[in-house]
């Protein structure tokens, strides 16, 4: 008889709380059917918003879960029953990683097929499938590493770092091959209108720009664009969204990002965020047992908000740059909102789904900018009448 037969409660029941993802998916999507189509898509983008933490706490979750049984007896059933292919130790391993894995990556595949459907992208189900794995690769894995870090630290085994420091590698490797499973092509350019304007906003805000890349919108319909260490990078349907004096917002958004060193500050952040909890574990590890399922659900999931909230404080530093450089604050808040309009991005969410979000809401994004560029109340209400957004002004 199969060692899964007597599969114990605890694991079914961790098994079903890592399907609640995929449940919830599946019935906001049937909630779907009864929107129109613009509703929907503001509506799915916003539920989407959300799979970060969603992912962020069903890890956890599992975590807590499994060092509340024993699953040792288990997995030396497993063993025993498969003996000639496994140990005991490869089927305790098999059984922590697997279903979080299996289960993790069905949502996301799901949530991405729901995605092609209701913006009617252009992605194979093979590429459908590719993109799910580097997202699960990119996010969900590097977490189950560091909980295997924090495990360890706990212990007061100091090899803990080291499953950090995998974890760190791995979300790097993973969210790059993700970008490229997405469709982004990094395409240099040499000469054109868009290089020259990059160039020439550059120079204006005093910055050394190395480089300036395409990004074809391809099947992905990206709109976007993107700073680095010393290069910016933007979609090529820009255009299409953008004047040119919005464009020169962006770029210099983008730009602002160089300036200020984001890429470089973002890393710096993330290795604080996960150090201080590691050490935190380290040195309470003797008191930390009535509080442990706590003490884990927060080593998941205060790093993250960490990051994050440093992501949109930086987003909000780069606007404020960009608006000062072009001394035209409407003109960046009129170019903010085209470029949300063209992504289909909710103007606002709640407090709480803003904690996992890497930028700002649109609205609090153009509060700001309306208030370090001193707009006056009524030039922004104008400003948003004409494009047709309704957000009170502070």
């Amino acid at each position: 008889m199969l060692a899964f037969a007597v599969f114990p409660s605890p694991f079914a029941i961790a098994s079903m709380l890592l399907a609640l993802p995929l449940i919830l998916t599946i019935c906001m999507s049937l909630n779907l059917l009864r929107k129109q189509d613009d509703d929907r898509r503001a509506a799915w983008t916003s539920f989407r918003l959300h799979t970060n933490f969603i992912l962020a706490l069903a890890i956890a979750a599992w975590w807590v879960i499994w060092n509340r049984y024993d699953h040792s007896t288990f997995a030396s059933l497993v063993a025993s029953t498969y003996s000639q292919w496994i140990s005991a130790s490869l089927a305790e391993a098999l059984l922590f990683w697997m279903p979080p894995l299996i289960m993790l990556g069905v949502f996301l595949f799901v949530g991405n097929l729901i995605t092609r459907h209701i913006f009617a992208q252009k992605w194979t189900i093979i590429q459908t499938i590719w993109q799910s794995g580097w997202q699960l690769i990119s996010f969900a894995v590097p977490l189950l590493m560091v909980t295997r870090g924090f495990e360890r630290l706990l212990e007061g085994r100091f090899g803990g770092f080291l499953w950090l420091l995998g974890a760190g590698i791995i979300a790097r490797v993973g969210t790059g091959f993700l970008r490229f499973a997405q469709g982004m092509r990094w395409n240099q350019l040499r000469t054109g209108e868009i290089r020259n304007r990059a160039l020439a906003v550059a120079r204006r805000m005093e910055v050394p720009l190395q480089r300036v890349f395409m990004v074809p919108a391809g099947k992905g319909h990206l709109t976007n664009a993107y700073g680095m260490s010393d290069a910016i990078g933007v979609t090529d349907n820009l255009g299409k969204y953008l004047t040119k004096a919005q464009l020169d917002f962006v770029l210099s958004h983008e730009v602002a990002h160089v300036k200020l060193k984001h890429a470089r500050k973002s890393l710096l952040v993330a290795l604080a965020s996960y150090s201080a909890v590691a050490l935190l574990l380290l040195f309470i590890r003797r008191e930390a047992a009535p509080i442990r399922p706590w003490l884990e659900i927060f080593a998941i999931i205060a790093p993250l908000i960490c990051i994050y909230y440093a992501s949109r404080k930086f987003e909000f530093s780069a606007d404020h740059e960009a608006a000062k450089s072009t001394g035209e604050p409407e003109t960046a808040i009129i170019a903010l909102l085209n470029l949300s309009a063209a992504r289909q991005l909710p103007v606002a969410t709640s407090r709480f789904t803003a904690l996992f979000m890497t930028h700002p809401t649109l609205a609090q994004r153009i509060s700001a900018i309306a208030d370090s560029g001193s707009l006056r109340a009524e030039h922004l209400s104008d400003a948003l009448r004409r494009a047709h957004v309704a957000i009170a002004p502070r």
